[in-house]
């Protein structure tokens, strides 16, 4: 083969060559090409997360200085509800007061229970003997003595607070006298007495004398006793008397 054949050879493998090489860089820079375009694609259609960050913390700290802001002229009435109902609560308990006052106006002095001799005094701390307990015990009471069914009556004016049967008492009826005095009648005969809530007045009679059955041996009497405050006291001393007074 001649050089001139050879070098003719030569010429077309090199442009055969450089073909391959071209064709392999236009399909390389066509994909460059076409992810270069999806990427900046991809990046339109995203949305962007940082300035959505942004937005809502600056939504945020605007709701935040609202909340926290100072608002001048609204009248504080957070407290009227409760103050109202102080106030409610106070005027019914001084209308109460008031009611229970008006009810009992005592007369001007007391009076004695019934009118018959005393039987036994009150003895304070002492003891004195019992003849149905045959024992030694305080007597916190006056026994009045009488008959089967003498009348009664109130020693002032006054509300009964409570008429009810003990087995030691007999049937008890308890008045309040105002100014924290309360007096206890005991020994009455069932189905003769006022009823628990009844107003009465001075010397009305409220029952009729029967038994204290735990004085039964001392004979038909009254067991009268009184409390003041709540504390037992001399009834002679609570209606504002002396022993002299009593016979």
């Amino acid at each position: 083969m001649s050089e001139k054949q050879n070098n003719s050879q030569e010429l077309k493998k090199k442009a055969s060559l450089y073909a391959i090489i071209s064709v392999c860089l236009l399909i390389a820079g066509a994909a460059s090409y076409v992810t270069a375009k999806r990427n900046i694609a991809m990046q339109n259609e995203s949305p962007d997360i940082s300035a959505d960050i942004t937005s809502q913390i600056q939504t945020q700290a605007s709701a935040d200085s609202k909340v926290n802001e100072i608002v001048s002229g609204i009248s504080d009435d957070r407290t009227d509800s409760i103050s109202e109902l102080s106030t409610t609560q106070s005027v019914t308990a001084e209308e109460k007061t008031s009611k229970a006052e008006k009810l009992i106006i005592r007369a001007e002095a007391f009076t004695l229970p019934i009118d018959s001799p005393v039987l036994k005094k009150y003895s304070d701390a002492q003891i004195v003997y019992s003849k149905t307990t045959d024992d030694w015990r305080s007597h916190n009471g006056i026994d009045f003595s009488g008959k089967l069914g003498d009348p009664v009556i109130a020693v002032n004016n006054g509300i009964v607070t409570d008429v009810y049967d003990d087995t030691l008492w007999g049937t008890v009826v308890e008045i309040d006298h105002g100014e924290g005095l309360i007096a206890r009648y005991c020994g009455l005969g069932r189905g003769s007495t006022v009823n628990a809530g009844d107003e009465v007045k001075i010397n009305q009679r409220i029952g009729n004398l029967s038994e204290v059955p735990i004085e039964k041996a001392d004979g038909v009497h009254l067991h009268f006793e009184t409390t003041l405050d709540g504390i037992t006291v001399n009834p002679i001393i609570a209606l504002g008397m002396n022993e002299n007074d009593v016979r």
